[in-house]
């Protein structure tokens, strides 16, 4: 069972659910439409000061500030005209938009360049505060957002542990953090 404060979700209104949640997938969705009208998604009518924090937090205000339009750049359907990196950028605002109490993040950003991932990280866990955050990842520099590590195989936990328990005797062995 998955517990949110020790509530079963399965008893919880699913709208109370999806208000609580801000989800970043790897396979992004963004509409045709602006980067605004995109990022303000994630939230019941957000104001401009609300867009543009977390539209700097998930580093769109990067690229974004060099286009003419700014974040009236209107999108082809899926995000045409951005790439990998700021389709997730953009997909992360619309999350953090809603100030959720849990964020999930499954591979939320693998499309970035480790520039952009590393500026991206060091904002969030400022952002972060007090929520629950939940990550789905391969790469060791989202480990360095979380208190805890719990490996899942076949659907069983497998090992659980510190970011320094995983992370030091792989660093001494040469290895990462994948797997």
């Amino acid at each position: 069972a998955v517990l949110i404060d020790g509530v079963d979700v399965r008893q919880l209104d699913p709208a109370d659910l999806r208000r609580a949640l801000g989800v970043v997938l790897q396979d992004v969705w963004l509409m045709g439409g602006t980067v605004r009208q995109n990022i303000a998604l994630g939230a019941d009518f957000p104001t401009d000061a609300e867009v543009l924090h977390a539209a700097q937090v998930a580093g769109v205000e990067e690229f974004v500030r060099l286009h003419p339009q700014g974040y009236g750049m209107r999108l082809g359907e899926r995000g045409e005209g951005l790439s990998g990196g700021q389709r997730q950028a953009v997909a992360l605002a619309r999350a953090l938009v809603s100030k959720p109490a849990i964020l999930v993040f499954d591979e939320a950003t693998s499309a970035m360049d480790a520039a952009s991932e590393t500026a991206v990280l060091q904002r969030l866990a400022q952002e972060i505060g007090p929520r629950t955050f939940v990550t789905i990842t391969h790469k060791a520099s989202l480990l360095q957002m979380v208190r805890k590590i719990i490996v899942l195989e076949q659907g069983k936990v497998a090992a659980q542990g510190t970011p320094a328990q995983f992370l030091r005797p792989q660093q001494a062995q040469g290895g990462g953090a994948g797997g």
